[in-house]
C-alpha cells in the first residue's frame, strides 16, 4: 500500500502535472457497444490485450454531454501522469450499469483500480476485482476500491466525488 508520504513523491501537486507519460488509450473513434455480450468480449479482450490499465471510461452515444465529456477525457489524459485509459461508447449507459450492478447510473462511469478516479465505495465491488483480476497484478498497489465516478452535470462535470477528506484530488482540473 502506497503510504501517504510516497503518496504525496508521486502526485507531488494538486494541480499542473507533466503530460510526459499522460496517454488517453482510443480516440473520439473508440470501441462501441450495443449490448452485454459485446461488452463481455471487450472486456476479456482488453485486460488480455492491455493489463496495464488503470481505467475505463464508459459513455453513452448521443448524451446532451457526450462533447463536454470528450473534453473530460482529453483534460484527464493531460492531469494525470503514467495512468492508461481506455473508452468505450456504449448505446445505452443504463444496461452497462446494471451490468456492473450500478443503480442510477451518471452520465458516465468510470473505474478502475489503483486510480484517484476510482471511488471509494458502490458498484459490485467483488463483480469489479473478478473482471480486472488479470491486470491487479500490474496496477499500481494502493488501498483504492473500484467505483464509478457520477458527473452532476456540466457546471460540476470536474468534481471528484471522494467521501474520504484526506484524499489529494478533489477536482481533477478547473
Amino acid at each position: 500500500m502506497i503510504t501517504g508520504n510516497l503518496f504525496r513523491k508521486v502526485y507531488p501537486l494538486k494541480f499542473g502535472f507533466s503530460t510526459s507519460y499522460a496517454e488517453l488509450i482510443a480516440s473520439n473513434k473508440a470501441n462501441r457497444v450495443q449490448d452485454v455480450g459485446s461488452l463481455k468480449e471487450l472486456l476479456d479482450s482488453i485486460y488480455q490485450t492491455k493489463p496495464y490499465l488503470h481505467c475505463i471510461i464508459f459513455n453513452q452515444v448521443g448524451h446532451p454531454y457526450y462533447s463536454k465529456v470528450n473534453e473530460m477525457y482529453n483534460e484527464i489524459s493531460n492531469q494525470f501522469v503514467g495512468f492508461k485509459f481506455y473508452r468505450i461508447n456504449v448505446d445505452n449507459l443504463d444496461k452497462t450499469a446494471q451490468f456492473f450492478g450500478v443503480k442510477n447510473p451518471p452520465t458516465s462511469l468510470i473505474y478502475g483500480l489503483g486510480s484517484p478516479l476510482a471511488k471509494h465505495v458502490g458498484l459490485g465491488v467483488k463483480n469489479l476485482q473478478i473482471k480486472l483480476e488479470t491486470s491487479q497484478a500490474l496496477t499500481h498497489n494502493t488501498d483504492f476500491i473500484p467505483g464509478t465516478e457520477q458527473w452532476e452535470g456540466p457546471q460540476d462535470l470536474w468534481r471528484a466525488n471522494y467521501q474520504d477528506e484526506q484524499e489529494p484530488f478533489d477536482y481533477f482540473a478547473r
